[in-house]
Order: structure tokens, then C-alpha cells, then sequence
């Protein structure tokens, strides 16, 4: 008996040892929550509109709730027209692999100053960088952006 009792301990300690060294698959276990708090934003980029680009360059300040909602304010120089004190609000979506989408309504003080957007997103150091690009559907358009959390 105590030959049986010995080998299903050593056996079930085998098991505790390996699950404890299992771990998850890597790029796995994202979630809405792996984006909440404020993150201070930089994007640039060029918008085409008929034959003309127009270059985009600016600045957030975004707070992200951890549950797919966004909100802010934003300064931008687009095309030659500087936009201060526009508004932010929007969602967004988190996939287990850190990647994911926002969608987000922009008002300003004028119509060139307000719109909508949507992006494609990973997530970089545990939630503290998040790396977007745009993916409107205007061809050419190419905007991209980077949230670094504030502490």
C-alpha cells in the first residue's frame, strides 16, 4: 500500500509541476480591459479627396474605460486648417491576440474639423502602447497613430 500511496504522490506532484509550467500561448489572453486609462496620442498622415492629399498631423489626450468606450479631445492641423478643442468619442474592440478595431466621431468647431474614423489596432507592452492604423475605406488614405498611457 504505502508503494501505491508513494507513486500516485510522486505522479500528482509530476502534474502540479507541469501545469505550472504550462503557460497560455503566447499573443493570448487580450481583453477590452487591456486598454483603460488615459493615453496621451500622436497621429500623422495624408487623406485623399479626388485628386487631391491632404496631410493630417496631431495630437489626444483619449480615456478608455476597459469596457470598448472612448473618449477625448484632440488638436490637428489638417490641410492647412488647425483644429483645437475637438471632441472624441467612440468604441473599441479587443481580439485575445492584442489586435482590434475603434471607431470614432470626431466635432469640432467646423465641418473640416469633425468627421469619423476607423482603425485597426495592437496592443504593445501590456496594454501601456497601442498602435492604430486607419481603415477607412478611401483609398490612399494613410493615417496612423500611437497611444502611450499616461501614468
Amino acid at each position: 500500500m504505502k508503494i501505491k500511496i508513494g507513486w500516485l504522490t510522486l505522479a500528482a506532484a509530476g502534474a502540479l509541476i507541469a501545469l505550472q509550467s504550462a503557460k497560455a500561448p503566447a499573443g493570448f489572453g487580450f481583453s477590452k480591459r487591456s486598454i483603460r486609462g488615459s493615453y496621451a496620442s500622436t497621429f500623422q498622415g495624408s487623406v485623399v479627396e479626388g485628386s487631391s492629399v491632404m496631410l493630417l498631423n496631431g495630437t489626444a489626450v483619449l480615456t478608455a474605460d476597459g469596457n470598448g468606450n472612448i473618449s477625448g479631445h484632440e488638436t490637428f492641423e489638417f490641410d492647412g486648417t488647425v483644429c483645437t478643442n475637438v471632441t472624441s468619442k467612440g468604441t473599441y474592440t479587443v481580439n485575445p491576440d492584442g489586435s482590434g478595431t475603434t471607431s470614432i466621431t470626431f466635432t469640432g468647431s467646423s465641418a473640416d474639423c469633425s468627421g469619423t474614423y476607423t482603425q485597426s489596432l495592437a496592443i504593445a507592452e501590456s496594454g501601456k502602447i497601442v498602435v492604430l492604423n486607419n481603415t477607412n475605406t478611401n483609398p490612399g488614405n494613410q493615417i496612423s497613430e500611437t497611444w502611450r498611457k499616461q501614468n
